[in-house]
């Protein structure tokens, strides 16, 4: 449905007196915000500039809250409902593109938002597999190979978009073995010199550095939660996998920014990414707060191991607010 009129006047004055009366409270998820998106079979989660402004605007017109992950937290330990509509804005995985589209444009507004790092990446300043996927089977030359790949994962399919979808929705599910074992061969269906050409070509994908993410840190606008280490899917591991994954992350996060850390967003985050056994795990690690894709607004009774999040999309916010009844 196209909800588009709802943006326009007299109708975004009636959203305002409609969420005024709700008092709805949202955490919104996005990963990347960039001014130059080629493909997105390859740029898959990134969000565009333009699209980024006007989502902020739509909110500011509505009257909503930005809060901090402070004020968040406050909330969800108390259990209240605020008498305002508001907003917590977070960020998956941590991009470059944070710190150069992201952060100046909400710092200006002081909007406070958090960025969730998964940070084995950061220190080894190392893209995300799904990035390495993409690329390679988009421009790959290599169509045997390519071919077998695909074979070994149980996939027939030979057109190159759905071919990324399947691969990376299979790739995530494996076992961290599986993965070490396969990613290689992958990246091997371009050269040393192609990789440095789309490297080039997909600079939205490349990720923040040790000082980058010191810098982040340094603002009391941004709060710096944890991804994980390596970006594992805690259900796909094993109970010792798990806790080295969370500790691990939890410890250098700690070292790194000499802050405690208390939040955690689960990978990919979805209904089958996390479990009773996976919240104990979180728990185990000290963290107080961890956080789904789940799309559910916030309620006093949520449970704090299990925080839905809305995706951050300027399309879907005006049938977020309509939903939010219902959510």
């Amino acid at each position: 449905m196209n909800l588009g009129f709802l943006e326009k006047a007299p109708f975004v004055n009636l959203l305002a007196t409609y969420t005024s009366t709700l008092n709805p409270g949202f955490v919104l998820f996005g990963h990347g915000v960039t001014k130059n998106i080629i493909d997105t079979d390859i740029q898959r989660i990134q969000l565009h500039n333009n699209d980024f402004v006007k989502a902020i605007e739509f909110l500011e017109k509505l009257n909503f809250r930005f809060i901090s992950m402070e004020q968040f937290q406050e909330i969800a330990a108390l259990k209240i409902k605020p008498n305002y509509p508001w907003v917590h804005l977070t960020f998956d995985d941590g991009y470059k593109n944070n710190l150069t589209e992201l952060y100046p444009y909400l710092k200006q507004k002081q909007i406070p938002f958090t960025i969730f790092i998964s940070i084995n990446h950061i220190v080894s300043n190392k893209r995300f597999d799904h990035y390495l996927i993409a690329a390679a089977i988009k421009h790959t030359k290599q169509n045997q190979t390519l071919t077998e790949i695909a074979g070994s994962l149980g996939i027939t399919n030979n057109d190159r978009s759905a071919l990324i979808n399947l691969i990376i929705r299979k790739y995530k599910y494996i076992s961290v073995e599986e993965k070490n074992a396969i990613l290689p061969t992958i990246c091997n269906l371009l050269d040393s010199y192609e990789w440095e050409y789309y490297n080039r070509i997909y600079e939205s994908e490349d990720v923040l550095s040790v000082d980058d993410l010191k810098l982040l840190a340094a603002d009391p606008l941004v709060h710096i939660g944890s991804h994980g280490y390596n970006h594992y899917i805690q259900t796909t591991l094993t109970e010792n996998e798990r806790m080295l994954e969370l500790q691990q992350s939890y410890n250098l996060l700690e070292q790194l920014l000499e802050k405690q850390q208390t939040t955690f967003c689960y990978q990919n985050g979805g209904i089958n990414d996390f479990s009773a056994q996976t919240k104990l795990s979180c728990q185990k690690a000290n963290y107080k707060f961890c956080f789904t894709t789940i799309a559910r607004k916030w309620e006093p009774n949520t449970d704090l191991m299990e925080i839905p999040r809305f995706p951050f999309t300027h399309s879907y916010l005006p049938q977020l607010i309509l939903k939010a009844p219902f959510s």
